[in-house]
C-alpha cells in the first residue's frame, strides 16, 4: 500500500486506489490465445465478463472467477495477470465477473451478480467452447465467498448436470 502512495487508508476510495497497485506486483501479464470482455444479463442490468480462452482443441472446462477485495474493491483488470496464468496452464476457459461492489450497492448485489453470471456459463458454455457439464466456480477473499455462496445456491436449484436456475 505504500507503494500506491497510501499508508493508511480512511476512505473506500483509498482502498480501491491501493487495490488497483496490485497487478503492477504480478510480473508481465502472458500471452492468452482470446481474450474478450462481454455484457451479460444481470438482475439490475448488464454484468461485464471477461472470457479468457486458450487455443482450443477440445471441449473445455468452464470456471466462473470471482475477484477479491472485501466486497469493495477489485475489478477484471486486478486480476488479470493471475487469470492468464490460470487459463494457459490450467487450459480452461475461465470467466472473470465484475459483479457490483459495496458500499453503492448492498446486499444482495454481488451474490445475485454472481449467481447470474454462473447462470450465463451454464447457459452459454457451448457457444464458446466450454463443457456446461464441467462448471466450476472460484475466487480469491471476498471473490471466494461469492463461490461458496454460488455452490450453494446452484446446489439448492439445480438438477445435475443441467442446472436449472431459479433464484
Amino acid at each position: 500500500m505504500a507503494a500506491a502512495g497510501i499508508t493508511r487508508p480512511s476512505s473506500v476510495a483509498d482502498v480501491r486506489r491501493a487495490y488497483l497497485f496490485y497487478p503492477k506486483l504480478s510480473g508481465t501479464p502472458e500471452h492468452v490465445f482470446h481474450i474478450e470482455d462481454r455484457q451479460i444479463p444481470g438482475p439490475l442490468g448488464n454484468i461485464t465478463v471477461r472470457v479468457y480462452t486458450r487455443l482450443i482443441r477440445r471441449v473445455l472446462a468452464y470456471p466462473s472467477f470471482f475477484h477479491g477485495g472485501g466486497f469493495v474493491a477489485g475489478n477484471l483488470d486486478t486480476h488479470d495477470n493471475p487469470l492468464r496464468s490460470v487459463t494457459n496452464r490450467c487450459e480452461c476457459i475461465v470467466v472473470s465477473v465484475d459483479y457490483r461492489l459495496a458500499p453503492e450497492n448492498k446486499y444482495p448485489a454481488a451474490p445475485e451478480d454472481a449467481y447470474s453470471a454462473t447462470k450465463w456459463v451454464a447457459e452459454h458454455a457451448g457457444d464458446i467452447g466450454g463443457d456446461p457439464r464441467r462448471i466450476a466456480v472460484g475466487g480469491d477473499g471476498a471473490g471466494g465467498n461469492l463461490a461458496a455462496v454460488v455452490t450453494l445456491m446452484a446446489r439448492r436449484s439445480a438438477v445435475h448436470p443441467v442446472w436449472s436456475f431459479k433464484y
